[in-house]
């Protein structure tokens, strides 16, 4: 932590993030990654699942009932999952929260990576909720370290899956910095 402020912005080496500095020499990267909101996670992680944040300003709790992506995979017969670490976000929208079927516990994307069987879009969410040791969603002040592990956990699911020759992987950040 940094209660004086003295470290407003900061940055990480490649020996802090040697898997990512790794994987983004390998694969394509956006650098040029900006925020839909000027704010916190809620109303960009809104952005990303249904194009608008509906009004959210804030990380609140109000169920959303605004068209999402899930309606729209499954109008377009689409098959979609969201594994949750220990919370996921897409609950916060009534549609998922009805098909809650679709979300499972982390440890069944591993399962269905091995198998060959995820459906044709796949949303991970890390820990949001833990704490020093544990948290991997690499939100401040938490160790980016845990969330670098996390990702290569999925990233080499994904590599030895059968799914692997076929699949298009996407690593997001819901905010900048």
């Amino acid at each position: 932590l940094d209660p004086s402020g003295s470290r407003t912005m900061g940055y990480y080496r490649k020996r802090d993030l040697p898997y990512y500095h790794r994987l983004y020499r390998t694969f394509a990267m956006s650098d040029r990654h900006f925020c839909a909101v000027l704010g916190p996670t809620f109303p960009n992680r809104h952005y990303l699942l249904s194009a608008t944040s509906a009004g959210h300003i804030r990380n609140d709790l109000v169920v959303a009932t605004h068209t999402s992506i899930f309606e729209r995979l499954d109008a377009a017969g689409v098959s979609w999952k969201i594994y949750q670490s220990d919370l996921a976000f897409g609950l916060l929208y009534a549609y998922v929260q009805a098909h809650s079927a679709n979300v499972r516990p982390i440890a069944e994307f591993y399962t269905d990576a091995a198998a060959g069987t995820l459906p044709q879009v796949t949303f991970v969410d890390p820990i949001f909720l833990g704490d020093e040791t544990n948290q991997n969603d690499e939100h401040p002040p938490n160790n980016v370290q845990l969330g670098q592990a996390f990702v290569a956990g999925i990233v080499q699911a994904m590599f030895t899956s059968p799914l692997w020759t076929d699949s298009a992987l996407f690593i997001t950040y819901d905010e900048h910095g």
